[in-house]
């Protein structure tokens, strides 16, 4: 028996000398406790995963204009078209004309149709090279939606900071319009053309009133108003 004794003692006399003169008994709590940790470490591991497949889209240089990755469905152009900085204005353009000369009143001189996307007359296409095009209304939506808009009002800059969901952001001046021939309420407005229209008459585009607010609307944007263009990329 007292052989039997020490064979059974002996491993039990082991345990305890390794853990430090205590034998350690995990409790089924503590179990349960290593098991959440593990599965949350698992979830947190495929949330980061999905986030970096969401953001595939990456900022850089496309036919030598920035790109920039503001985690929404396209990229952003840095700038307006015709301008070399953010808080350039940039050149103003009625809707379908690249050449930004053409603004007479009459409807017929302007595209018809439902949308000028990747057309000879998308006005962001044929001045940047084909990567380039218009971003379409529900691209302008997803814009103000999804992005938070700061007012910026430094001197003879204003406008707004745009946010996007992965921290990245961009800015767009309060450009002005011209309905005519000459730019007006710069500083106060800006208006930036989509390549979509609900009719011959008037096209969708992005409005900023100083630090009022922010729209995607159709019904004051006539087709032979000059107004910004910001382009999108896939």
């Amino acid at each position: 028996m007292l052989v039997i004794s020490i064979l059974i003692l002996f491993p039990i006399l082991v345990m305890a000398q390794a853990s430090g003169g205590q034998i350690r008994r995990h409790s089924h709590t503590q179990q349960t406790e290593h098991s959440n940790v593990n599965r949350q470490r698992t979830a947190n591991l495929h949330n980061r995963d999905n986030a970096q497949q969401k953001r595939s889209l990456p900022t850089g240089r496309v036919n030598g204009y920035d790109a920039i990755d503001l985690g929404l469905s396209v990229r952003w152009a840095k700038c307006n078209i015709g301008a070399s900085y953010p808080g350039e204005f940039g050149g103003l353009y009625a809707y379908g004309d690249p050449t930004g000369k053409r603004f007479t009143k009459e409807v017929k001189d302007y595209p018809g149709g439902k949308t000028i996307i990747d057309s000879d007359n998308d006005m962001a296409k044929s001045l940047w090279g084909k990567d380039w095009r218009l971003p379409s209304e529900k691209e302008l939506r997803e814009l103000k939606e999804k992005c938070s808009w700061q007012y910026v009002d430094q001197g003879p800059v204003k406008g707004y900071r745009v946010t996007g969901p992965n921290g990245s952001s961009i800015f767009f001046p309060l450009a002005g319009y011209m309905p005519f021939s000459s730019r007006q309420e710069d500083g106060s407005y800006g208006y930036y053309w989509s390549g979509e229209s609900p009719n011959d008459h008037y096209a969708f585009a992005l409005v900023l009133c100083g630090g009022s607010y922010v729209s995607v609307e159709s019904g004051s944007n006539y087709v032979y108003c000059g107004m910004s263009v910001r382009a999108v990329t896939n």
